[in-house]
């Protein structure tokens, strides 16, 4: 089975279009890996000021209707979803 993987990735490797998408996913899961650490708040942690935002510089994504950042939870969910895959 990792031989039909690299070999996928190889014929990836060899288009423009597959070269991008690599990329794409590449920083996608990078973004999803380090992201928890870079944000100030947890993706439970709600922001009791902010009520529901739209999105600012404090949170890029804006905030829910229980206060909660939502770049956080998805970063979060990310990384679950990374988890699941790689098993």
């Amino acid at each position: 089975m990792t031989g039909s993987l690299w070999k996928l990735l190889l014929r990836a490797c060899r288009s423009p279009s597959g070269r991008v998408g690599l990329i794409v996913l590449g920083l996608l899961a990078l973004c999803i890996i380090v992201g928890p650490w870079l944000l100030p708040d947890p993706a439970g942690m709600p922001d009791l000021l902010a009520g529901a935002t739209a999105p600012s510089a404090a949170h890029p994504m804006g905030t829910d209707q229980l206060n909660r950042d939502i770049l956080a939870r998805v970063l979060s969910g990310g990384r679950v979803s990374l988890a699941v895959s790689a098993l």
